[in-house]
């Protein structure tokens, strides 16, 4: 599938059971792969309203299976030139992931910003796939879990700290750059 004469998808092996609304296994176990590149991912913000954010070209590749709006996912994505109002800015976002039954497992998560790097390997238990679907919706789909948890390796190299300003409280700026080697894990109680 070719859209704009520059966005490229291919679809395999994809069986979708409308009556159960299900990515359905086919050739394996799992319920279709789905590759694609998006040249300029900021049209698609713009198009979803998501404000602020700017995006260069993506690339992922996927397999999926389970409930349409709430499915298992495992794979890679990619995305190049990212920026978030005039704080934050990133010539590369890369990840390796496996999503089951909202327990997402990063393999590789990692963000290259100027001068440096910051990455995270681990388990983010932070979802759950709701029992009935959901009223707006009409589908099975996954919520927050307040009760989840996470257990992360992080680590930066050389990592710009003015990149996370945007996220301090109040005018607080942060300043410097910080190389850290750290081990997160726990849950949460919201």
């Amino acid at each position: 599938v070719v859209l704009d004469n520059q966005d490229v998808f291919d679809i395999q092996d994809l069986t979708v059971n409308y009556d159960h609304f299900t990515f359905e296994p086919y050739r394996n176990s799992w319920g279709g792969r789905i590759q694609g590149t998006i040249l300029d991912t900021t049209r698609y913000l713009d198009y979803y309203e998501v404000d602020g954010v700017q995006a260069g070209k993506a690339q992922a590749n996927l397999a999926l299976k389970g409930d349409l709006m709430a499915p298992d996912v495992r794979g890679t994505l990619r995305i190049d030139d990212i920026r978030v109002g005039q704080e934050f800015e990133a010539s590369r976002l890369a990840a390796e992931f496996d999503l089951r039954d909202g327990r997402l497992k990063l393999d590789d998560f990692t963000v290259d910003v100027p001068g440096g790097r910051a990455s995270a390997r681990g388990v983010l238990d932070l979802f759950y796939r709701t029992k009935e679907p959901d009223p707006e919706w009409g589908f099975i789909i996954y919520e927050i879990d307040n009760r989840g948890s996470i257990d992360l390796d992080l680590k930066t190299q050389k990592f710009d700290l003015s990149a996370l300003s945007m996220w301090t409280p109040g005018e607080a700026a942060l300043t410097g750059k910080a190389t850290v080697d750290a081990s997160v894990a726990g849950g949460l109680d919201a």
